[in-house]
């Protein structure tokens, strides 16, 4: 199952996928790279954090996978603001 986030060109899987519609063109004779969101999907590359958590680049900033998906797939009626461990712990 697929949720696209806020940002609508970003999409997390229950599994642990995280997709993207950006595409990032470097045109011959020009500088600079353009930026257009495409009408596909393409899975982002991930990678592991030293404390062993998987994250990726979302609009420049690290994200951590597992709160990608607390915050698409896990019910949170008492609004609270971050995802935890059970028990507390890592």
């Amino acid at each position: 199952m697929k949720k696209i986030l806020w940002c609508g060109c970003h999409a997390v899987c229950d599994n642990g996928f995280v997709y993207t519609k950006i595409k990032q063109i470097s045109q011959k004779g020009h500088q600079g790279i353009i930026t257009k969101i495409g009408n596909s999907w393409k899975k982002l590359k991930t990678t592991l954090t030293h404390s062993g958590y998987l994250q990726t680049c979302l609009h420049g900033k690290s994200t951590r996978i597992n709160r990608l998906i607390a915050q698409q797939f896990v019910p949170n009626q008492q609004k609270y603001p971050e995802s935890q461990h059970i028990n507390g712990g890592m």
